[in-house]
């Protein structure tokens, strides 16, 4: 049995296929022994559905994703743009898919005085270790404790960026160590990235 975490991506692909992009920057992904065929059982909670799956290799991304025609994942209750837990049972081919929707990740809080109050700037890497969109606007809620307020995606274009950074106002407020790396954990169904605790 194969298990791991991986983003669901609906594509411009054939029906009933699987295109399963990994990631090999950091080593070998334990996915890579889940095998290329052109038959496998795709499955999620009771609904099951045939389909065939295709491996490509992307050294720039950050994490393992999994692109599904749209057509396949409204049939099996899919969410395309969600994470789910992914494993893989050789003896009988079948490939189960359970929704995975809370991340947790360090990342470094920086402040700049010359972001809006209203915008939250957040690197590639660490958008993708948490699966938040990378989709310039894209709304979400940051929680410290029992404080929470709304923010609007900006995405920076280092792409092995792995901060998060706050207009000075909101750092100050919620009494934030600049340049100090802290744990996160994002909530897909939410939105909402949660400071958990300074982690160095």
């Amino acid at each position: 049995m194969t298990t791991d975490r991986i983003d669901l991506v609906a594509a411009s692909i054939p029906p009933n296929s699987l295109y399963l992009t990994l990631n090999f920057s950091g080593g070998q992904s334990a996915l890579s022994l889940i095998p290329e065929s052109p038959s496998i059982v795709l499955k999620h909670g009771t609904l099951k559905h045939t389909v065939s799956i295709a491996k490509l290799e992307d050294r720039e991304c950050v994490a393992d994703f999994l692109e599904i025609n749209p057509l396949t994942a409204k049939k099996l209750g899919l969410t395309p743009n969600r994470r789910y837990e992914i494993n893989y049972s050789a003896a009988n081919r079948t490939l189960t898919l359970t929704s995975s929707p809370v991340s947790l990740a360090n990342g470094v809080i920086l402040s700049s005085p010359k972001l809006g109050m209203g915008t939250v700037s957040i690197g590639y890497e660490l958008l993708a270790r948490l699966g938040i969109p990378e989709r310039r606007g894209f709304p979400l809620r940051l929680q410290l404790g029992s404080q929470k307020f709304n923010l609007r995606l900006f995405v920076p274009t280092n792409l092995d960026e792995n901060r998060l950074t706050l207009s000075s106002y909101w750092a100050k407020k919620l009494q934030l160590v600049s340049g100090h790396s802290y744990s996160l954990r994002y909530d897909q169904r939410t939105s909402t990235i949660a400071i958990v605790a300074r982690s160095g």
